[in-house]
């Protein structure tokens, strides 16, 4: 589901109101199209009424224009769209399945909730059906989970699997749609004996189809946005968070995060692997190269709502900013680095007690990590992380806030 009103902060009961809201609208269209009656559903297998087809693949293509037309002028980041990871083969056999129980039942779920909600008895046994079928899969699952994981190609889409700009898998979309919207047309003539539109309603279906081509066109040539025009529209407000030093991190809480069993911390360090070896954090991974690739940028994005993302450098300087402004330009949400870096942490941990081998020195040294601290020998992950104690005393201002990411709201046949 696409996240509403990008950049405007609303309360969860105004968000749960627009829901209500568009699943009425929703609901509304679906019975006046007909989705309700089980008969003018099921016709569409006998090829003499297919508003199914026509409706929902209508619905489809507006809603991919609109959605990449919002992305391309900036007014959407679809990296915030939730998209239905991709299981082949377990999808392929569910489909079957959906498909079969559609033409046995006249429904698919979405539609006998619709026939349920005007009170329809058939669409009262449908959903009965696929409370008792959703039952029996949860219980029986475990037995068959290597199939149903199998085939698993993540957050997969049509412009990555067939390498194309996203614009002309647009065009491309509506021009397949608009065809088999002639050819529905053409076999309810034929076939169902339907009458051709004529009159307000041709005018219309042919203004609608103009549309759709010209804005599909229009992506087409215009082209994904690139990362400079994203940065003029995002850079604004993520300079801000830069220089108002609400996303770095205070050592201080970075630690308390660590020592936290309800947060799942990330800790991605940014030094090159001899600094790495002499001194890091447990459980930190070290970032072989930079920037950040896209599939990490995509691992990032699908973590869980209360894991946080924290990158370490040195001194917390530029690398260290410019790779979280290169990663929040694509919508990682839960991000933060390190406040003044390693250097930071070891100034205020880096007591004696914690091990031998580092000292302090002058802001212009050049340690053995690239930083003010000299270390003897590497020590690696040993003895890096100081207890709860070392916080006794200390005065800092927490800044993590939990944002939700991408929406785990999934989709499903109407």
């Amino acid at each position: 589901m696409a996240p509403y009103l990008p950049g405007l902060a609303l309360s969860p009961w105004m968000l749960d109101l627009i829901y209500l809201l568009i699943g009425f609208a929703f609901g509304f269209v679906l019975e006046q199209a007909g989705f309700g009656n089980s008969k003018k559903l099921a016709a569409q297998f006998y090829l003499t009424e297919l508003t199914v087809l026509k409706v929902m693949f209508g619905a489809i293509v507006v809603a991919m224009v609109l959605i990449f037309g919002s992305s391309f002028l900036g007014l959407l980041d679809y990296d915030l769209v939730w998209v239905n990871p991709t299981f082949l083969w377990s999808g392929l056999v569910g489909g079957f399945v959906m498909g079969l129980g559609f033409i046995i039942g006249g429904f698919c779920p979405g539609t006998s909730l619709v026939a349920l909600a005007t009170l329809k008895l058939d669409g009262l046994v449908f959903v009965l059906g696929v409370l008792v079928g959703i039952g029996f899969f949860a219980e029986t699952v475990a037995m068959f989970e290597d199939f149903w994981n199998a085939g698993h190609a993540g957050r997969l889409t049509l412009p990555e699997l067939f390498g194309l700009d996203t614009g002309i898998v647009v065009l491309g979309v509506v021009l397949m749609a608009l065809s088999m919207f002639a050819a529905a047309e053409f076999l309810e003539r034929t076939i169902g004996g339907k009458p051709a539109p004529s009159g307000r309603g041709r005018t219309l279906l042919l203004t609608g189809a103009a549309v759709l081509i010209v804005a599909g066109a229009a992506l087409a040539v215009r082209g994904e946005p690139t990362r400079e025009q994203r940065w003029v529209w995002k850079g604004g407000g993520l300079q801000h968070r830069l220089s108002s030093g609400e996303v770095s991190v205070h050592p201080a809480e970075l630690l308390l995060l660590l020592y936290d069993d309800q947060v799942e911390v990330l800790l991605l360090d940014l030094r090159e692997e001899t600094s790495f070896n002499l001194f890091h954090l447990p459980g930190a991974r070290r970032v072989e190269d930079l920037p950040l690739s896209d599939e990490v940028l995509r691992s990032l994005k699908l973590r869980p709502w209360n894991a946080i993302t924290v990158l370490l450098d040195g001194d917390g300087g530029r690398r260290v900013r410019e790779t979280w402004g290169y990663a929040a330009l694509e919508a990682v949400p839960n991000l933060y680095f390190l406040e003044g870096g390693m250097d930071g942490w070891l100034d205020l941990f880096g007591h004696p007690e914690h091990g031998p081998g580092c000292t302090s020195g002058t802001e212009d040294d050049t340690g053995s990590m690239g930083t003010r601290h000299l270390f003897s020998s590497a020590r690696g992950d040993r003895v890096a992380l100081p207890p709860l104690s070392s916080l006794e005393g200390l005065d800092f201002v927490r800044k993590v806030r939990f944002e939700r990411g991408l929406s785990r709201r999934k989709g499903g046949c109407g």
